[in-house]
């Protein structure tokens, strides 16, 4: 499977794996340092 002329398997397989815990320690991050909630959040 390809995706414009890409593998899709970087897409699909690294691509979550390396956004999963991206998210999940800017999550923390935000919990710990609330001033950033407001430059960073939503």
């Amino acid at each position: 499977m390809e995706t414009r002329g890409l593998s899709a398997h970087p897409l699909l397989v690294h691509g979550p794996i390396v956004l999963i815990p991206l998210v999940a320690l800017s999550g923390i991050a935000m919990i710990i340092r609330p001033v950033w909630r407001i430059t960073l959040g939503p």
